[in-house]
């Protein structure tokens, strides 16, 4: 017996209760248009391995599919964030974060006792 196919796709088989259907091909939207929601997106096939031990989680990607993935994720993790001592820096006289700023002077500070200690140093400075 011959099947017939119909314009739309489909063979007298799949409209006798056959079990093919015809695949659905993703269509890009046409150029102009935003993709919406739930419109499809293709995206490639890598094989990725995704590694959980107790030290974090690790993302194994095989060496020929690096490149192709250089433009999507990044690689490399990012920069630690700066420690609060290379933020603010030292204090000179107590040795802690200096997080505060003398507005007289301009120069940073770590607690009470150590803008007292320069407040006493700058004067002693005007002085000579």
């Amino acid at each position: 017996a011959a099947t017939t196919t119909s314009a739309a796709g489909s063979s007298a088989a799949d409209a006798a209760g056959g079990k093919a259907a015809p695949a659905r091909a993703a269509a890009a939207p046409p150029a102009g248009k935003r993709r919406r929601r739930g419109d499809p997106q293709t995206a490639p096939q890598l094989a990725l391995t995704l590694l959980v031990r107790r030290g974090g989680v690790a993302l194994r990607v095989p060496c020929a599919e690096a490149a192709a993935l250089a433009g999507v994720v990044p690689l490399t993790a990012p920069a630690p964030p700066p420690t609060a001592a290379e933020k603010y820096g030292v204090c000179r006289f107590s040795g802690l974060i200096a997080r505060y700023r003398d507005p007289a002077t301009g120069e940073r500070f770590g607690s009470v006792d150590a803008l007292r200690q320069l407040r006493a140093a700058k004067a002693a400075e005007a002085e000579a």
